[in-house]
C-alpha cells in the first residue's frame, strides 16, 4: 500500500515494492515475475520448537481424569485454528485503522490492544509510514511482509514493527527464566537490540525483514519494534 503518514523526509524516492512480485495469502507463496520463492517465515518456523503435543497429551490427562487425549488434541487444534483467524482479523482491523482511523470500532481485547500500542508508540514520536507490504528480494529470492514501517519524527530514524500475540510473549513465560531477560514482554512493545537476536526467532524475523529493506528499498532501518497484543 501507499506511504500513510505526511512526514518531514521524502519518501518518493523508496521503492516498496519490486516489480512482478505477487503474494497469494491463502497459500502463502510469494512469486516474483511466476518463480516461487521462499518466505522469511517459513525459514524462522523451521527454526522454532514445535509445541510437543503428544508429550503434553498424557499430562492432561492425568490432570484431568475424566478426559481423553483426542479431546485435547482437538482442543489444541481448535486453539491453533482459532489463532490464526484472530491474527488476520487483527491485520485487517489494523490496516483499516491506518487507512481511515475510526472506521471500525474495535469489538475484541485484541483490536483495543493494537490501538493502545500505537497510541504509545505515537506518543514516542513514531509514525506508521506505510503497512502491510509485500515483496520478494530479487537477490535472494525470499519473500516477506511487514506489519508496519514507522519513521521516528524526532530520532529520524526507520523501524520495523510486527504483531506478537500468541503465547511467546506471555510474560510469565520469561519471568526468571534463565538466560532470558526478565519482564522483556510486559510493555505494550518492546526494541530488539543485538543482544536479542542471538536469543529470540522474532527478532531474526525482524532483523531480515530490515536487512531486506534496506537492499531493496533503500530504506535504512535501524530499530525492529515487536507490538504485544495482549489484554
Amino acid at each position: 500500500m501507499a506511504f500513510l503518514n505526511p512526514i518531514p523526509i521524502d519518501m518518493s524516492k523508496f521503492k516498496l515494492k519490486n516489480k512482478g512480485v505477487t503474494f497469494d495469502e491463502n497459500e502463502h507463496i510469494y512469486k516474483i515475475n511466476g518463480r516461487p520463492c521462499i518466505s522469511v517465515s517459513s525459514i524462522i518456523s523451521k527454526n522454532k520448537e514445535e509445541f510437543p503435543t503428544e508429550v503434553v497429551l498424557p499430562k492432561m490427562v492425568k490432570k484431568y481424569p475424566d478426559t481423553t487425549k483426542e479431546l485435547w488434541r482437538t482442543l489444541f487444534d481448535t486453539k491453533r485454528k482459532r489463532n490464526t483467524y484472530l491474527g488476520k482479523s487483527l491485520h485487517e482491523f489494523a490496516l483499516s485503522e491506518f487507512l481511515r482511523p475510526g472506521y471500525l470500532q474495535p469489538i475484541t481485547v485484541q483490536e483495543i490492544a493494537l490501538l493502545k500500542a500505537i497510541d504509545k508508540l505515537e506518543k514516542l514520536n513514531w509514525r506508521v509510514v506505510s503497512a502491510e507490504v509485500f515483496n520478494v528480494s530479487e537477490k535472494y529470492l525470499l519473500g516477506y511482509t511487514y506489519d508496519l514501517l514507522l519513521y521516528n519524527i524526532v530520532t529520524h530514524e526507520f523501524a520495523v514493527g510486527d504483531y506478537k500475540q500468541n503465547e511467546f510473549f506471555t510474560e510469565a513465560q520469561y519471568k526468571d527464566t534463565k538466560n532470558r531477560r526478565p519482564g522483556l514482554m510486559k510493555n505494550e512493545f518492546t526494541e530488539l537490540g543485538f543482544r536479542d537476536v542471538t536469543e529470540y526467532s522474532v527478532a531474526i524475523q525482524l532483523g531480515l525483514y530490515s536487512k531486506l529493506l534496506k537492499e531493496e528499498s533503500g530504506i535504512n532501518v535501524t530499530k525492529q519494534i515487536a507490538i504485544h497484543i495482549s489484554p
